[in-house]
């Protein structure tokens, strides 16, 4: 069993973002049961770490009102005229309004750099409820340092501080004059991110996130004991509690593992919900058993009890396996099934996207499957629980498809399946199709059922698609992904938007398009979620060299701007620890402030040292 160590953290503020807590939890030992040590010393931000407010010119002659930056502050009442300061200053103290009835503030934190001055000569000021941290105190004369992302805070009064400080005078300090007393106010929680080494001797990685009603996060993805790239994966799924902490009540110290078909490298798991019951159902690829060829693969779909324990009551010992055809070989390639999405419906059925071999081909196609709340087939579903999707061009030629995720449609409108297939002459181009709750393809969506344009013209691909509300009713879909315009370019960050009839809306970003390049080079979004407000959240990765991969979070309005309240630029960088760190799913809490986004510290394809391998990584980002 693995067992704890002591962790590792510190509080870290990221460029232009809010505190941070960043935590390395290194782990010993490893069987395919794994467990590993919890983390509980998590720092509370006491007053949200406000930006100091501005502090007051230092006036000439009697005593001085009190200037200095403030972090603390709402909006004051209106005072009487503050007394004039000396002709030199002292400040950095928290600024305070008038001498006669300066109002209450909103609590703040760090005291910003400033000097004494006048407290106002008839208005208190209005100081800031902003999360980022003023300078200390200082001397008169110093302009105060402003702080990090001033940010508003949810409750108390006030416009965020600039975090300037006080201007001197020109002869002596001057003696403080009176003012208003601070307040009380919220506490906005600091961003949390986590690494879990779970396996020291190989690697760990999270896809896929989700949330169970009291607040739980559940996290899949694949596990191994060697860096070996043949090495045996097997299932990786972790809980834990709303604060980060893997949950000693699920699995093995919140840990669970499962090998489901020994054998090298084909096991994969990006899907997981939660079921009205606390049960857990995750999918993903696994080796086919007994294959001619070990590269053939099948979907299975497992499902645990609300303890990690798997669930024998569904399927074959807690696996339902979905053999929807027999692998071949493709070229230089292999073609097989495939697993990556999954979606829940209100009674605990499923709906899983994938891929399998065509029929009488060796592409692939695009595929859905329906299954019961119990595991078995939906036959009111397509044929047998199953829909398919020919992308063939012309009818000819070999076409492979890249299935990814899969999302349900309000009401009994149907299912939309994304991914993205071969271009001729160029890369991709996004694939959306639509099918019925019928499991038919709707050929009123799009072209006989697909939007399939080549919104940039080398590349657009699209790995989800989510439902934003309409004001007065309706929907709209808004994609995330990665594309170029030319063959020499870069990626970027991409997100489309279409209507629910499957047309491109140009109202949307530029022309229907969001095209985001972080640093300059490749960039590449996987998940998004659109938030009750119908701001989008795009996770991923970006560069801002090209040796160095960071997480990425960005957050654009509802027209698909960037959301300068989330970051000036609309994104936020995550160092994870690693040369090539990736966010790969994101999922709201139920109480809709944080988000759960889950990845990898990754240490690229030449690791130092050679040991180091890939971990997985938890970010419990607030939002404001």
């Amino acid at each position: 069993m693995l067992t704890p160590s002591s962790p590792l953290f510190h509080v870290r503020r990221s460029a232009l973002s809010g505190p941070v807590l960043s935590v390395i939890i290194p782990l010993l030992g490893l069987g395919w049961t794994a467990g590993c040590g919890d983390e509980s010393n998590t720092p509370t931000d006491a007053g949200g770490s406000a930006n100091g407010g501005s502090g007051a010119k230092g006036g000439k002659g009697g005593s001085s009102g009190k200037g200095g930056a403030s972090g603390k502050s709402g909006s004051s009442s209106t005072g009487g005229s503050g007394a004039k300061g000396g002709t030199g200053v002292t400040g950095g103290t928290t600024g305070e309004a008038g001498d006669d009835s300066g109002g209450t503030s909103a609590k703040g934190g760090k005291v910003g750099k400033g000097g004494s001055g006048n407290a106002g000569d008839d208005t208190g000021a209005t100081g800031g409820t902003g999360l980022a941290t003023g300078g200390t105190s200082a001397n008169a004369g110093e302009s105060g340092a402003a702080g990090s992302e001033p940010r508003a805070g949810t409750d108390s009064g006030g416009s965020a501080g600039d975090g300037a400080g006080g201007e001197a005078g020109s002869d002596g300090p001057g003696a403080a004059g009176n003012g208003g007393e601070a307040g009380g106010g919220p506490v906005l929680p600091l961003t949390i991110q986590r690494v879990f080494p779970l396996s020291p001797t190989g690697p760990d990685r999270l896809f896929g996130v989700t949330y169970g009603p009291d607040g739980s996060v559940f996290a899949v993805g694949q596990i191994a004991i060697s860096n070996d790239s043949n090495a045996d994966q097997a299932l990786l799924l972790v809980k834990f509690t709303p604060a980060g902490d893997l949950d000693p009540t699920f699995g093995a110290s919140g840990v669970v593992v499962r090998n489901v078909a020994s054998g090298t490298n084909g096991e994969i798991y990006r899907g997981v919900t939660v079921q009205t019951t606390g049960k857990v159902v995750v999918v993903g690829n696994a080796e086919h058993p007994g294959a001619t060829d070990a590269r053939d693969r099948d979907m299975v779909v497992l499902r645990f009890n609300t303890d990690g324990t798997k669930d024998t009551t569904w399927g074959t010992d807690g696996v339902v396996t979905l053999d929807l055809s027999t692998g071949v070989v493709n070229g230089t390639g292999f073609s097989a099934d495939s697993a990556w999405g999954i979606d829940r419906y209100a009674d605990d059925r499923i709906v899983i996207s994938g891929g399998q071999v065509r029929s009488g081909g060796t592409d692939t196609d695009f595929a859905l499957v329906r299954l019961n709340a119990d595991g078995t087939r939906d036959a009111s579903f397509g044929v047998d629980g199953l829909v398919t999707l020919d992308t063939q061009l012309n009818g000819t030629s070999s076409d492979n498809a890249s299935p990814r995720n899969v999302t349900i449609l309000p009401g009994t409108d149907g299912v939309i399946g994304a991914g993205y297939r071969p271009l001729a002459g160029h890369d991709t181009a996004p694939v959306l199709w639509k099918v019925t709750d019928a499991g038919v393809v709707d050929t009123t969506f799009g072209v006989n059922g697909v939007f399939s344009d080549a919104v940039l013209a080398e590349q657009t691909e699209s790995y989800q698609a989510a439902v934003q509300s309409v004001d007065g009713g309706g929907y709209k879909l808004v994609t995330t992904g990665y594309g170029k315009g030319v063959a020499g370019e870069t990626t970027d960050l991409v997100s489309l938007r279409v209507s629910s009839a499957g047309v491109l809306d140009t109202t949307y970003g530029t022309n229907g398009l969001v095209r985001v390049d972080i640093g300059g080079f490749g960039d590449n979004s996987r998940r998004l979620l659109v938030l009750p407000d119908r701001r989008i959240v795009l996770v991923g990765g970006g560069r801002l060299t090209s040796a160095d991969v960071d997480g990425i979070v960005m957050m654009l309005t509802p027209d698909g701007q960037p959301d300068s309240s989330f970051e000036f630029n609309g994104w936020r960088r995550f160092e994870l620890g690693g040369v090539s760190d990736f966010l790969w799913s994101a999922a709201l809490a139920p109480d809709r402030k944080t988000l759960a986004i889950a990845g990898i510290k990754g240490v690229g394809s030449s690791p130092t040292p050679p040991s180091a391998n890939d971990d997985a990584a938890l970010v419990l980002l607030p939002l404001p």
